[in-house]
């Protein structure tokens, strides 16, 4: 049985029959964690030592790094493709008082389309889904339960080579430290420990 949307005391949960219930709440610590401004690995690859200030994420997910960067001091517009998890983001915003980052609810790829063109000095960044590794314990509950109801990120060479047409300044990607480049030649890797993030700089040609 799927994970299904239910009100419970005025607030929406995301149920699922063997895992349990949860929401998302932007006043946890996963959400507020400490950071060191733009000298952060995120920062420094959305470009905020350069000036820019202004972030597309394409894929909110359950809208962490769109809560860091909007904390960072970017303006984020996030985007997220499923309703049951745009719901819970939604509500969370809400919850917090959030004006940003701002939640759309919004297939990525057709947005760009739409947008292709008005994106000029703004930042896009991706965070597709990581395939779970073989060996490691079992993710958190949250994370179970939002990959059963979001899938697998098949269509994300898509979605980066679009991305790649627009007229953004900057295509930021997410991986894991020893992923392959989700598209060939980035022009700069920011590594960390477990993560890095490839640079592209988009051709406008759309």
């Amino acid at each position: 049985m799927p994970a299904w949307l239910e009100l419970e005391q005025e607030k929406l949960w995301l149920k699922h029959p063997e895992w349990g219930n949860f929401k998302i709440d932007f006043s946890e610590k996963e959400y507020q964690r400490p950071h060191r401004g733009k000298s952060e690995l995120i920062a420094k690859a959305c470009g905020a030592p350069k000036g820019f200030d202004r972030v597309i994420d394409l894929s909110a997910g359950l809208g962490e790094d769109a809560v860091f960067l909007s904390r960072l001091g970017f303006h984020v517009t996030a985007l997220e493709r499923n309703p049951l998890i745009f719901a819970l983001l939604q509500q969370a915003a809400r919850e917090q008082t959030l004006a940003n980052p701002g939640f759309q609810f919004a297939d990525a790829k057709h947005w760009l389309e739409e947008h292709c063109q008005e994106l000029s000095g703004q930042v896009l960044y991706f965070d597709p889904m990581f395939a779970p590794k073989k060996k490691s314990a079992l993710p958190r509950k949250e994370m179970r339960i939002f990959r059963e109801v979001v899938g697998d990120d098949l269509d994300a060479h898509i979605l980066a080579e679009c991305a790649l047409k627009t007229a953004a300044a900057r295509f930021v990607v997410k991986r894991p430290i020893k992923a392959d480049p989700l598209l060939p030649n980035p022009i700069h890797q920011f590594e960390g420990s477990a993560i890095r993030y490839d640079l592209y700089t988009p051709k406008g040609t759309l």
